[in-house]
């Protein structure tokens, strides 16, 4: 079978498992038709096991459906999904004392929680940008840019509104590998969505990238850290100084590929490429198959004992990844990770009976019991952009076999 053979039955199978699996579960089964917005806490079936509403997963699933309109075409049930999603979450989600965003709200909008973390404001930002270039609506133009400059300020050391007692005493002050990884992402959105302010969302790649090689890349470990130093200190008394996340590490890989085509600069691509060689050394289980959780980085027992699980997201980011830098770079070795990627995946993690994907593991590949299909962390995000982005990926390499 020659290989442009082999790429069409890829990305037929991709594109079958986002059109005939996924979008369809989370379109009969999460929106919520009385209060808006999106309910996620699914079981296999997709019967809803907590009424209680993430706003991560609002961000995230207006993205989701918007991206589905601009790359595919609008359907109406799309942009309407990612509508009432992002008007829910503009409208519950915000805390009008500091203008910090909830955790979790009950299924009516009423708060239940708030954490210290910017998460749900970053995930805010993505699904308001992308839902601009499906809809043309300014309104969520100006509340991607209204965020997004809020979170601009409080990476450069603003205070930040929301007072909370910190999480470590002043005597242990870190920093996190997600913060400039998420701010990647986001600017790629951006970067299409708002044109208009290309320079400035393209100098704060530069720093994001910047931050991510100066503080967190260490290749005498040879590993990516997760948590640092404020200076980028190796902390390698304490379990969370040598705590590694390689799905996280690989997500940031084809985040810092794509930067390096975003700034014209070879030199992130190369980075990114051992980056990725690190993180499957150390993550991939060798007797297994999958990604592991959590690694430590100088071989002690890890603290989190969900260390050895397997996640959908982690195996996820890591197809992302592998045919990001087969695609960049032509390089046969990405492909046949891709291959080997892709059949962990479907072999593990797809679920045709119900549609969608488990969620969750145990390291030999067995489904943690009951089945989850959905919770406040997973919702219609890591999944579907897989699907997406390999789908599209594929497309665009046979164009070029033509």
């Amino acid at each position: 079978m020659s290989k442009t053979e082999v790429m069409n039955n890829y990305k037929k199978r991709f594109h079958e498992e986002l059109f005939d699996s996924c979008i369809p579960f989370w379109l009969e089964n999460g929106p919520d038709k009385e209060y808006g917005g999106m309910l996620t806490c699914l079981n296999r079936e997709g019967n809803i096991t907590s009424h209680d509403k993430g706003g991560w997963q609002q961000g995230r699933t207006a993205w989701t459906f918007s991206r589905l309109c601009n790359q595919y075409g609008e359907k109406e049930e799309w942009r309407k999904l990612a509508e009432s999603c992002l008007d829910f979450a503009r409208n519950h989600f915000i805390d009008p004392a500091d203008g910090r965003m909830y955790f979790i709200t009950s299924r009516d909008g009423t708060p239940v929680r708030k954490r210290r973390y910017t998460y749900s404001e970053c995930f805010y930002v993505m699904g308001n940008a992308e839902c601009y270039r499906a809809t043309g609506n300014e309104l969520y133009l100006n509340e991607a840019r209204r965020v997004f400059d809020f979170l601009v300020g409080l990476y450069d050391g603003a205070k930040d509104p929301y007072y909370v007692t910190p999480k470590y005493m002043p005597s242990r002050q870190i920093r996190g590998f997600g913060g400039p990884m998420i701010g990647i992402d986001l600017c790629a959105v951006l970067l299409l969505a708002d044109p208009e302010k290309a320079d400035f969302y393209k100098s704060r790649v530069r720093k994001y990238v910047d931050d991510i090689f100066t503080y967190f890349y260490k290749e005498d470990l040879g590993c990516v850290l997760e948590n640092v130093g404020i200076n980028g200190e190796f902390l390698s008394d304490w379990t969370i100084g040598r705590e590694l996340n390689p799905g996280h590490g690989l997500e940031g890989v084809w985040f810092l590929a794509k930067a390096s085509e975003t700034l014209e600069d070879p030199s992130i691509l190369a980075k990114a490429e051992k980056i990725y060689k690190m993180c499957l050394e150390r993550g991939w289980d060798k007797e297994y198959g999958g990604i592991l959780q959590f690694v430590d980085a100088l071989g002690y027992p890890p603290e989190k004992y969900e260390h050895d699980m397997k996640m959908w997201w982690g195996i996820n980011e890591t197809v992302c990844a592998a045919l990001v830098l087969y695609q960049m770079t032509g390089k046969e070795e990405y492909w046949k990770d891709f291959e080997r990627f892709t059949d962990y995946y479907f072999t593990y993690f797809s679920d045709p009976k119900y549609g969608c994907c488990i969620g969750y593991l145990r390291r030999d590949g067995k489904p943690t019991e009951p089945i989850a299909k959905g919770n406040i962390y997973k919702g219609a995000f890591h999944n579907p952009r897989m699907l997406m982005l390999v789908d599209t990926e594929l497309e665009e390499m046979l164009k070029q076999k033509r």
